[in-house]
């Protein structure tokens, strides 16, 4: 049943050696501070601090827990499925819908926080409410879950989740597995879709490669009573790009205590899933829905994203590729997604706040350019109108001197 050709397979199979050590502290600032600075309120008070030069000395940034809160407004449900039951994150009270499902080993609050917490993204409250859903057991706190659900049953669930809040029309937008299973039940129910925005999805069935590597992960999640720098090596190397995982020690370590809360049971349940999805050669690939493919070149998959493409109607579908990123772009950089999202919803009409007050500096500049554009053109004429006097008086001067002749 596996694919015998292999794209990226979830770790590199030269990760097998020693954990990752942090030797050095990198420079304060060179960290992208801004996926996790709205939840941090005392590392804002000392950047603060700084900038009005009342810091002392010794003044240096800490990281605390990742985003605790979430998000102002955010309430969680419980809701019970056929398949087991599902923790589900709302926010926002917006017309417009979206649905969002994160990566492996992660849970709404882990794999969202820097979307929701990126500035020009709080425009996005203001037209939407989002849907976090977590994978079964994957949410803070969770107990094992047993037996846990096959893929297509967690492709169901989405369903089941779009029902129970009687979404008719809806966006959706996955990152890793999550955009796996989120584009499964786009091509299973493509009426309820109006579009989708997947970061790295795993499209191909899993290759024999993958196969191996995900059984040797498997036994470390399902033998594993505590946190294994090991295993948190392999989904941080899977989350980030080589850049992050040199430079952003403490966003790397801050991910590495997070990983140390989840349910590595559960998780390895997810993981087993995923990896018996079927081919998506059973969907109807010809639907007009439009939809982003952005794809971290240094994440996991990484020829999906083309291949997805290939797959797709092609005036509905653009692929984004970013260099030195991995599969986690919403908490390691999500100023990437912030233009070709707002593009991407404005193609259907959601005119969002940032993109007006840009093309309201867009008309500024562009009367500007009119005005000047205007006084080039009157000094033009009047250079043209005296360079033809000129040229007019020295034919007179000649019809006299013919008349005298």
């Amino acid at each position: 049943p596996y694919s015998s050709s292999s794209t990226s397979s979830f770790f590199s199979l030269t990760t097998l050696s020693e954990p990752r050590a942090h030797t050095h502290t990198p420079a304060r600032g060179t960290y992208p501070v801004q996926s996790i600075q709205s939840f941090a309120s005392e590392a804002m008070l000392a950047v603060e601090m700084v900038e009005m030069g009342e810091a002392a000395a010794d003044t240096t940034l800490s990281v605390p827990d990742l985003h605790n809160d979430f998000a102002p407004g955010a309430s969680t449900e419980v809701i019970s499925t056929t398949f087991g039951n599902l923790s589900v994150t709302k926010l926002g009270q917006g017309q417009s819908t979206l649905l969002c499902y994160p990566d492996v080993g992660l849970n709404h609050r882990t794999c969202f926080s820097g979307f929701v917490g990126h500035e020009p993204f709080q425009s996005l409250l203001s037209n939407f409410t989002i849907y976090f859903i977590d994978p079964p057991g994957c949410e803070d706190g969770a107990a094992d879950v047993t037996p846990y659900p096959t893929f297509l049953q967690l492709v169901d669930q989405v369903h089941f989740v779009a029902s129970h809040y009687g979404l008719e029309r809806y966006f959706v937008f996955g990152v890793g597995y999550g955009a796996t299973v989120l584009l499964h039940h786009v091509l299973r129910t493509p009426q309820r879709i109006l579009g989708q925005i997947l970061i790295n999805p795993s499209v191909e069935k899993i290759s024999w490669v993958d196969w191996a590597s995900i059984k040797v992960l498997l036994y470390y999640l399902r033998t594993s009573d505590a946190a294994s720098p090991w295993v948190s090596l392999q989904f941080t190397t899977r989350y980030f790009g080589r850049h992050t995982l040199q430079e952003n020690v403490d966003l790397i370590d801050l991910f590495d205590r997070e990983l140390a809360k989840i349910n590595y049971h559960n998780v390895a349940g997810f993981l087993s899933a995923v990896a018996g999805r079927p081919s998506l050669s059973i969907y109807d690939h010809d639907l007009p829905i439009r939809t982003i493919v952005f794809t971290g070149l240094d994440g996991s998959d990484v020829d999906d994203g083309l291949i997805l493409c290939g797959k797709l109607r092609k005036d509905c579908t653009s692929y984004i590729p970013l260099h030195l990123h991995g599969n986690l772009l919403t908490e390691e950089d999500p100023e990437e997604l912030n233009l070709p999202l707002l593009y991407f919803f404005q193609a259907f009409g959601l005119g969002l706040p940032q993109l007006s007050h840009s093309s309201h500096a867009n008309a500024s500049e562009s009367e500007g350019d009119s005005e000047s554009e205007e006084e080039e053109m009157e000094e033009k004429e009047e250079k043209e109108s005296k360079g033809g006097e000129e040229e007019e008086e020295p034919s007179s001067d000649a019809e006299v001197g013919a008349g005298l002749s």
